[in-house]
């Protein structure tokens, strides 16, 4: 829903366009409450990251696409780095839970 929002933001023409600048507010809305509902349920560090990660990569994408934004091996690489950071990110968060995972079952020594 982000990345809809960005592109109707872009599609506004700087909020001149009436329609499209009512759906980047409404879709910036309902990407919020989303974005606050995961929230609820999974770490904010994994959340956001996941969130801007993936809305940056798309909406550099679509610009490229639909704008003819540049492209080049050092935007690659950065694209390439994002994805690989959100990788990671899922990746320690999904160890971490399963550390706390064994500590739980792991009987207590004193």
């Amino acid at each position: 829903m982000e990345i809809f929002a960005a592109t109707a933001m872009k599609l506004s023409a700087g909020f001149t366009d009436a329609l499209w600048a009512l759906a980047t507010i409404v879709a910036y809305a309902a990407s919020f409450l989303m974005l606050s509902r995961v929230l609820m349920r999974l770490p904010i560090g994994l959340t956001y990251g996941l969130w801007g990660g993936i809305g940056t990569v798309t909406t550099a994408v679509i610009g490229m696409v639909l704008w003819g934004d540049p492209f080049n091996w050092l935007l690659g690489v950065g694209m390439v780095l994002i994805i690989a950071g959100i990788a990671e990110l899922a990746r320690g968060f999904a160890l971490a839970d399963k550390q706390a995972a064994v500590e739980q079952i792991s009987p207590q020594r004193d």
